[in-house]
């Protein structure tokens, strides 16, 4: 269980792919399906990001952590704005969503520099 779940966490963009094509396989509403394949693989984009981010620079996780609490307060600002109120369910989804679009390119990025430092340190060394 152990293995399957660091397997989840290393890989998961492969969580979001297979929940995906599930989910869009036995749902009627395929925009649906993908929007909670997309809700349930954050958790694990999440850990990817901070393990990723912690083996490359070694630093802890407080410029991530900045990043998403300055996201969640925009999108309060900013449905406080819109709305005249806040809707928490609303507001939650579109904090999460957010994260979910920020979360996918920098898992990717970071797996790239991981990639190649391990590539120019093996050839280097």
């Amino acid at each position: 269980m152990i293995t399957l779940l660091t397997v989840l966490i290393t890989f998961p963009l492969v969580v979001f792919l297979l929940l995906s094509v599930l989910l869009v396989r036995f749902m009627s509403n395929k925009t649906r399906a993908l929007k909670i394949a997309a809700d349930c693989s954050v958790p694990f984009f999440f850990f990817a990001v901070m393990m990723i981010w912690y083996e490359l620079f070694t630093i802890g996780f407080i410029w991530i952590a900045l990043v998403f609490l300055f996201i969640g307060m925009w999108l309060t600002f900013a449905q406080w704005k819109k709305f005249g109120d806040l809707y928490g369910r609303k507001l939650f989804t579109a904090i999460w969503r957010t994260y979910f679009i920020v979360l996918v390119p920098m898992y990717v990025t970071l797996l790239c520099i991981g990639i190649l430092s391990s590539v120019t340190t093996y050839f280097i060394a």
